[in-house]
């Protein structure tokens, strides 16, 4: 697969030279399989080439690689003049190339000796484990209080991977007062709530931080109605014959958008939806439902299986995930993550010119209830089939139309005279 990518041999031969010996055809094998141009395995090689050049230059052990040398590397060249076609080229692999191949090398390594060349763990990734397995939090809620732990880290100690020390009150408020300034307010209190939960994972630590706990203020909520979201037939047929049927990423997303119409799912566990949740014979699908972590079935509408059918025969790209929905450009390999879903699903409803308030994934969740709870399902039949363990929270989905509530509502005794 090498010779694919580096027709002349005395390239090969440097390359076999440098660091990167043990790892060349992995690399090959893995732009290959993740669906990159040919173009592109040979700029990535060529990339290598160049860095192995420069590292054997330096005088380093191949043996010794490490993420450093490539931070070295990064600072001292930090772009190339030309790529191999001859055209401006201002990347140098820090974000694309380099990740991949110390990964595969790391591998390597560690098989072999148990030792690894990439930096040591964060110290916030107990934190992950304990928000992903013990609270049990989606992958978007993980990944926000991650993130506002992470710019504390960095605030407070000028490293994002800093170990912990101990913080004082004030500069937990002056780090809370410098991006309240610069936030909206559903931000600030998305921020209080990751540090609150971050200084209690540190009390089950033994960590003594009642006193930050304490300082932490409280953003009182002021009551505001949600927004009514629910489309009407026409709104809902006129945003699904939106979507382009004459290419491969069309269908997959038609697919997509009738999994939202006819199932209420939500968007993330639609993007972790795998093909072992379907049990055709028995016409039913397992909702992942990443937000309990609690797997329920629903019986799969017909039209909702005649499109995922039709996409996984005919459509769905060849790879080794077991999502349904999968990337159809490289990297093939990578997951189809919830927000790009989002976004191109947003972007038809925008096209066929639906309002904003209905223009998000959200909107069809909330259509759906609506729809069964104006059909007469019982609101805690419409909760399970949402996924919901408090009633009050399908309260919020299932709304009534004013339309249904005029044609309950008694008439005026003095108007009968």
């Amino acid at each position: 697969m090498l010779e694919y990518y580096v027709s002349l041999p005395s390239k090969r031969r440097r390359l076999a030279e440098g660091p990167f010996s043990s790892v060349l055809e992995a690399v090959a094998m893995w732009i290959h399989e993740n669906g990159y141009p040919r173009s592109t395995g040979m700029d990535w090689f060529c990339r290598m080439g160049h860095f192995s050049r420069w590292y054997m230059a330096k005088g380093f052990d191949n043996d010794s690689l490490e993420r450093r040398h490539v931070d070295q590397y990064v600072v001292e060249c930090p772009r190339r003049r030309w790529n191999i076609n001859g055209r401006p080229y201002n990347k140098n692999g820090q974000k694309s190339m380099f990740p991949v191949v110390l990964r595969l090398l790391e591998e390597k390594r560690f098989g072999q000796t148990g030792t690894s060349i990439t930096t040591a763990p964060s110290p916030l990734d107990e934190f992950r484990m304990h928000l992903r397995d013990q609270c049990a939090l989606s992958h978007s809620c993980t990944n926000n209080y991650l993130r506002w732990a992470r710019s504390l880290h960095q605030f407070a100690f000028h490293s994002p991977d800093a170990p912990w020390r101990s913080l004082s009150a004030t500069t937990v408020l002056t780090f809370v007062s410098h991006v309240v300034r610069r936030c909206k307010p559903s931000c600030r209190r998305s921020l209080l709530t990751a540090l609150r939960a971050y200084f209690r994972y540190l009390q089950l630590c033994g960590q003594r931080v009642q006193h930050l706990l304490d300082a932490l203020p409280r953003i009182k909520r002021q009551p505001r109605p949600v927004p009514e979201r629910v489309l009407t037939v026409e709104q809902q047929r006129l945003w699904l014959n939106g979507f382009d049927r004459s290419t491969a990423e069309g269908r997959r997303d038609d697919a997509m958008a009738l999994c939202l119409c006819d199932l209420g799912i939500r968007v993330g566990d639609l993007a972790t939806l795998t093909l072992d949740d379907f049990d055709w014979r028995k016409g039913a699908i397992r909702i992942p439902n990443g937000k309990r972590k609690r797997r329920y079935w629903l019986p799969l509408p017909h039209r909702v299986g005649r499109g995922i059918a039709a996409y996984v025969r005919r459509d769905r790209p060849t790879t080794k995930r077991r999502e349904v929905f999968v990337r159809h450009r490289p990297p093939l390999t990578s997951p189809l993550v919830a927000s790009v879903i989002q976004a191109r699903l947003q972007k038809v409803a925008r096209e066929q010119g639906l309002p904003e308030p209905l223009t998000g994934t959200r909107a069809m969740r909330q259509t759906f209830a609506t729809r069964l709870y104006e059909q007469g399902t019982p609101l805690k039949e419409v909760a399970d089939m949402l996924g919901h363990e408090d009633l009050r929270s399908t309260t919020i989905y299932a709304k009534i139309s004013r339309r249904e509530l005029s044609q309950v509502a008694l008439p005026w005794p003095e108007g009968q005279s």
